[in-house]
């Protein structure tokens, strides 16, 4: 915050010598108190990605209990083309796919495909 605020007014400073400004003291601290939000936010979103990139996840499957059917699905768009699709599977106690299904949606975005 210290860093931030110097260079703050050093700006401050030569917007008022050069082109005459004026920013009042609590605006100044608001400006300021902003501004290192801002970072705050951003160094905790950087964190948010690190963390993503470092730790691996297992990912399995598990059979459901005796007689019962386990369903997963999952969709997508592409960010470019905004295509979607989506797709499921069926599976019983046993693993064997019972029913499994995709469809495409055509151009939409992430939440008209949810």
């Amino acid at each position: 915050m210290f860093g931030v605020t110097c260079w703050m007014i050093w700006n401050w400073r030569n917007d008022r010598v050069c082109n005459g400004s004026q920013i009042y003291v609590q605006e100044a601290v608001r400006a300021a108190q902003r501004r290192a939000e801002e970072i705050d936010r951003s160094q905790l979103l950087l964190k948010w990605q690190k963390l993503g990139r470092d730790s691996e996840v297992q990912v399995g499957w598990k059979r459901p209990p005796l007689t019962w059917f386990k369903a997963n699905c999952d969709g997508a768009v592409c960010t470019t083309t905004r295509e979607a699709a989506a797709g499921g599977i069926l599976r019983d106690d046993r693993g064997f796919v019972v029913k499994a299904f995709n469809k495409s949606f055509g151009h939409c975005t992430v939440r008209q495909q949810n």
